[in-house]
């Protein structure tokens, strides 16, 4: 359960915003208690209140210094979050529009292959998920058993997992080495298609190998912690004619 500090900082109030509000649902009602159970000088209490009076989440009785303050219905905290949503709806449907449109103008001037690379934890996670955004609802991978999302811990595995199956996008996956039954059971089974490679394969590949639309993203092992993308329709299909190759070549997972 959310902590309300922390709550209330994700529905945009600022700190003296989330203190004054606490301190009124605590019973204080006038800028005197405010100021004693806050700790807060006069001018930020008053500048906080107004804030909190022009997003509806307190209201006023009175003037100047004899004003008194209560908050209004918590209901009006779940209106926020709803307007949060919505506006977070309009952006992601902006940002998709942007986005076709700058396809669109990259495709008459024709293929341009760009290649970049990413470093660190944090962005070669989000790198994996930007996978999730395939047009053709389609990925393929080739994987090393010790790979990026098995060190990166269960919780990422799971929510990229669970957002694919959300999707409803196709991965077929290829394995150096069969995968141990829980993981297998949890993440394949009925959920995606995998084969593992021949044995004189085994280890031979160190990166996984994500390929989907016209993109090819290999990302490293925690170790070295980076991921490079070739966006490039050329490139894809050829590392798409590989992985058919390996496909036909390979034999389907033990327990399947």
């Amino acid at each position: 359960m959310h902590k309300p500090h922390q709550l209330l900082e994700r529905l945009g109030l600022t700190a003296s915003e989330r203190i004054v509000y606490l301190a009124l649902l605590k019973g204080a009602e006038d800028v005197a208690s405010l100021k004693r159970i806050t700790k807060q000088k006069t001018p930020t209490i008053y500048y906080a209140i107004s804030r909190l009076q022009e997003r509806g989440l307190l209201r006023r009785t009175g003037k100047l210094e004899g004003a008194r303050f209560a908050v209004e219905q918590p209901s009006r905290l779940q209106t926020i979050a709803s307007e949060l949503i919505q506006e977070a709806k309009d952006v992601k449907n902006d940002v998709d529009a942007f986005v076709l449109d700058i396809a669109a103008s990259q495709r008459t001037k024709g293929e341009k292959p760009q290649v970049s690379f990413y470093e660190g934890v944090d962005v070669v996670k989000t790198v994996v998920m930007e996978t999730l955004y395939t047009k053709t609802k389609k990925i393929d991978t080739i994987t090393p058993i010790n790979n990026f999302m098995w060190q990166i811990g269960q919780r990422f595995t799971d929510s990229y997992t669970e957002e694919r199956i959300r999707r409803g996008i196709k991965k077929r996956n290829l394995w150096d080495q069969p995968i141990d039954p829980v993981r297998f059971r949890r993440y394949y089974h009925g959920r995606s298609d995998a084969r593992i490679l021949p044995a004189h394969m085994k280890e031979m590949f160190k990166s996984s190998v994500f390929i989907y639309d016209d993109k090819t993203l290999y990302v490293s092992s925690m170790e070295n912690c980076y991921a490079l993308l070739v966006t490039s329709a050329e490139h894809a299909a050829t590392m798409q004619a590989m992985f058919e190759g390996l496909w036909q070549i390979s034999h389907t997972h033990p327990l399947k």
